[in-house]
């Protein structure tokens, strides 16, 4: 639906069932390119997450082999 065309509608002081539904099912439409897209970044998202985890468990597994990090150095 092109904004003039939902501006007519809505100058009307009586909207009709027929354009409501035309309204309505644009919105919906709509929203479900919206939807499809958030989707789409979330499944990209989720890879790079995966990728990132593989990373950090890899170190984790480097850094067994006999290297330690000090977080605090305790006195005697």
């Amino acid at each position: 639906m092109t904004q003039v065309r939902l501006e007519e509608i809505l100058s009307k002081e009586n909207v009709s069932n027929e354009e409501m539904s035309e309204i309505l099912g644009d919105m919906f439409l709509s929203f479900s390119k919206h939807f499809k897209e958030i989707k789409s970044q979330m499944n990209v998202l989720c890879e790079e997450m995966d990728g990132l985890k593989k990373e950090i468990q890899a170190i984790e597994q480097k850094s067994k082999l006999g290297f330690g990090i000090i977080l605090e150095d305790e006195e005697d």
